[in-house]
């Protein structure tokens, strides 16, 4: 499937829209899609929308200066040119913004957070807009979602709210939640140690966002200040925004400013603070999703929050984190904290819960296989079936011992090629190559250097014999009509030669890499064998047409 990634920032930035733009985009493409970049685009009306803001402001109005009506027509239009060049199987935006006025006769989707009707006086800044404005936000959104294919959304609380707001068809929508940002390349040994070394006496709370208001600020300080109170050993820490002047003189609260994932020094200290953290403290007034959470999973980190907007589908009780209801005060959530670490084990027992949640549903792998999933069911429609019945697919089935013995390789040989024959491929048996002198000399080559070296060599990986099996698979392959060559390994196929055009398909349990130094027999190997395993492994992916695992 090849997508057009329309989008009007730079997706291609993980600093851009906290990075959800970019984390999907390298999503999709470890999915297995073709992606065509058709972001970032011009930005115009520079003038003109900075001086609807200055008036609308002078009038105790907010302006959204990204819905100028000119400047999402242009956007129309800039998309229109770059696709009349090239364009995909499907069109895709993390925004409705650019999708409101383009004309195309491609499949439309999109994801959001929510939609503009769902924000309006939801937040600050989605408030106090003037009637002529919302009306034209409101037009615009509208038609996106008329033109979309597919609307996606990270939660139910937003997938309802577009599908009453704007009467778009429920079959029309999806929910998918969004991952994490940050930290998703974290190893599972490594969260297991981090959660494994915090001290619930010590309690480390973390706020993390740029708005203290809306964010639930004071009331992550005034719970904090009551812990301290009742004696416990209280660090907040917080992220994003300058402590407020009331709250700096307090010795248990350390502010750090803003971090960004895009400096090293200062991703390396929000690893540190995520993962000596005791729990996320992030009671947010008003969140349409809040990747944050997602964030803290990915540390082990229990989350503190409101049951509001999308918190509500991120955050499950008990499971990796607590939501409160939106009248709870400091001395509620001062209750919750104690009650989720009081017990050690049942704390430690929280966080890795909260892990498993991230690795499970909360993290981009899954969101894009998801995508893909519903995208290919939902939008891109299989083609047509034919009346002539399929040819049967010809397979010529190379094996170096023989495919019809039970007992060769655990017996995967002889059941991957029944299983062929019965999804109705006509295999074609080349092999066995085994060859008895050939391999007896092999032996001797790897035992003498095995003298010579004091280290292991792999005769099954001498690169002879593979030769040997290369050109003996080629003079059988010249008296087959197929349409592709099958391997259960990559030694028969490293050195096929370039005239076999033929597509070549392996199947394997790992790759020579995955299994050096992992299995005894794979250990201690000497510097050459490593080389030439790795060399060969190399060429048989790149000879590949497909290369098969048993495992991610």
């Amino acid at each position: 499937m090849k997508i057009s990634y329309v989008y009007h920032l730079d997706a291609g930035r993980s600093s851009v829209q906290s990075g959800r733009p970019n984390s999907i985009l390298r999503g999709l493409r470890s999915a297995g899609a073709e992606v065509q970049e058709v972001f970032p685009l011009e930005h115009r009306f520079h003038t003109l929308r900075w001086a609807h803001k200055l008036f609308w402001h002078s009038r105790g109005k907010h302006y959204l200066i990204d819905r100028h009506p000119g400047l999402l027509r242009d956007f129309a239009r800039q998309i229109e040119e770059q696709l009349r060049h090239e364009a995909g199987d499907v069109i895709f935006s993390p925004s409705t913004l650019p999708l409101a006025y383009l004309r195309t006769d491609l499949p439309v989707t999109f994801c959001a957070d929510a939609c503009f009707g769902a924000m309006l006086n939801y937040y600050d800044a989605y408030s106090r807009l003037s009637a002529a404005q919302t009306r034209f936000a409101e037009e615009a959104e509208a038609r996106a979602l008329a033109r979309a294919t597919l609307a996606v959304y990270p939660s139910q609380w937003a997938a309802s709210a577009a599908i009453r707001h704007y009467g778009i068809a429920a079959d029309r929508v999806a929910v998918i939640p969004f991952g994490a940002n940050f930290g998703g390349d974290n190893r599972e040994a490594d969260v297991a140690q981090w959660i494994e070394q915090r001290d619930t006496r010590k309690l480390r709370l973390l706020f993390v966002g740029r708005e203290w208001e809306r964010k639930g600020g004071d009331l992550v300080a005034e719970a904090a200040r009551q812990l301290v109170a009742s004696g416990l050993d209280v660090q907040l820490d917080i992220v994003g925004i300058e402590v407020p002047a009331r709250w700096r003189r307090h010795e248990f609260i350390r502010g750090h400013g803003l971090l960004s994932y895009s400096n090293p020094v200062g991703l390396a200290r929000l690893r540190k603070l995520f993962s000596e953290a005791t729990l996320l403290f992030v009671p947010s007034r008003a969140e349409a999703y809040g990747m944050v959470y997602c964030e803290a999973n990915a540390f082990g980190l229990p989350a503190i929050a409101t049951a509001t907007g999308g918190i509500t589908e991120i955050i499950r009780d008990g499971v990796n984190g607590y939501g409160l209801p939106m009248e709870a005060g400091a001395e509620d959530y001062a209750r919750v904290i104690i009650s989720a670490v009081e017990n050690e084990d049942r704390y430690r027992a929280l966080a890795l819960s909260s892990y498993r949640e991230f690795k499970q549903r909360l993290n981009w792998d899954v969101y894009s296989e998801r995508y893909l999933s519903v995208l290919r069911e939902k939008v891109v429609a299989p083609a047509a079936p034919t009346s002539a019945a399929p040819k049967p697919l010809r397979i010529a089935y190379i094996s170096i011992q023989s495919a019809d013995d039970i007992n060769t390789w655990s017996g995967l040989n002889r059941n991957i090629a029944n299983c062929l024959r019965q999804q109705g491929a006509h295999v074609e048996m080349v092999g066995p190559l085994a060859h008895g002198p050939r391999i007896f000399w092999s032996k001797v080559r790897a035992f003498c250097r095995q003298l010579v070296t004091r280290r292991r060599e792999l005769w099954t990986r001498d690169e002879r014999l593979m030769r040997y099996y290369a050109a003996e698979a080629a003079r059988r392959l010249a008296k087959l009509d197929c349409d592709l060559i099958f391997s259960p390994g990559t030694e028969p196929i490293t050195y096929l030669p370039a005239e076999i055009s033929k597509p070549v398909v392996f199947w394997t349990d790992a790759p020579f890499g995955a299994m050096s130094d992992y299995y005894p027999w794979y250990s201690g190997l000497s510097d050459r064998c490593i080389r030439e395993g790795q060399s060969s492994d190399t060429k048989a992916l790149h000879r590949a047409a497909l290369g098969i695992y048993s495992s991610d």
